[in-house]
């Protein structure tokens, strides 16, 4: 089984939750190969929209290394 995760998906206010949850999922899931990707904000989208109106804050550079910290060390 392969899953694909996005890192930095839970926004700067929710990136831990996020990637807590996606390790959990993980652990019980036990997929063969993960497809690890990054946030990008796409232009036109909703989310570009959200960006720029200030409802959606997208996760720091760091915090995305957190992420990453995170999985690794707890799946």
């Amino acid at each position: 089984m392969l899953i694909s995760i996005i890192f930095g998906i839970g926004g700067k206010g929710r990136s831990i939750e996020h990637i807590v949850e996606i390790t959990k999922l993980l652990n019980i899931l036990q997929p063969e190969e993960l497809a690890p990707m990054a946030l990008t904000i796409q232009p036109g989208t909703i989310l570009e929209k959200q960006v720029e109106s200030g409802e959606f804050i997208q996760a720091t550079p760091p915090q995305i290394l957190e992420e990453e910290k995170y999985l690794l060390e707890k799946s």
